[in-house]
């Protein structure tokens, strides 16, 4: 019996499966666009890859928290921009209530707008930005980085439980007479003083945030 066999074939044979498989190797990582497909192309480079890919998109999600924390921090300097104006025209009209030479009928007319400002006021404070209160004792915190460092910002309470701004928009408190309206003028002094405190808060966060950003 005589058993005949063409190496060279077989030789041949076997170079072309692993140059077939190398190309294959080479289309996968071609049309991934990664040097490593699978763990055996390298273990440890897997390993890192991982580590950094994870890290890339807890990063993108912290830019995202950084953007959503600004938009609130800009929405509620927005609103203060306004309850500043209303203030400043509140204690426009609270002067012109302590004028000598006005009647209680002209007063009364003053402290119809003087209370509606008021309700503007406590409108603003009701605000929210996404189902979250814009104006409220509680701070808002936000993870800013993918290592996880945390910003809070101290909240700015514009409601009832502000003892500053309440002395404003509390019921009690209008124009309606000269010794109503030189009350009401000492409290808005103490809540534009607060009011200037509150925005430059505001600003400290916003620049923080961008150096984040």
């Amino acid at each position: 019996m005589i058993t005949s066999s063409n190496l060279a074939a077989q030789l041949a044979a076997k170079d072309l499966t692993r140059t077939s498989a190398a190309l294959t190797k080479s289309l996968a990582k071609l049309s991934s666009g990664s040097r490593i497909v699978n763990a055996f192309d390298d273990a440890a480079g897997l390993a890192i890859s991982l580590r950094f890919d994870a890290k890339l998109d807890r990063a993108n999600s912290a830019k995202d928290n950084v953007a959503n924390a600004q938009s609130f921090s800009i929405t509620q300097d927005g609103y203060l921009k306004r309850v500043a104006k209303t203030l400043n025209r509140m204690s426009e009209l609270a002067m012109l209530s302590l004028d000598g030479t006005k009647a209680n009928a002209e007063r009364d007319l003053y402290n119809s707008e003087f209370l509606q400002l008021k309700s503007f006021i406590t409108d603003i404070a009701t605000k929210e930005f996404n189902g979250v209160s814009l104006f409220s004792s509680s701070g808002l915190s936000s993870v800013i980085d993918p290592e996880g460092t945390t910003l809070t910002m101290t909240g700015i309470d514009l409601g009832a439980t502000s003892t500053t701004y309440n002395a404003v928009t509390q019921s009690a408190t209008n124009i309606a007479t000269t010794g109503a309206a030189t009350t009401a003028i000492a409290s808005i002094r103490t809540a534009i003083d607060q009011l200037a405190a509150d925005r430059a808060l505001l600003g400290a966060n916003q620049s923080r945030l961008n150096m984040a950003s």
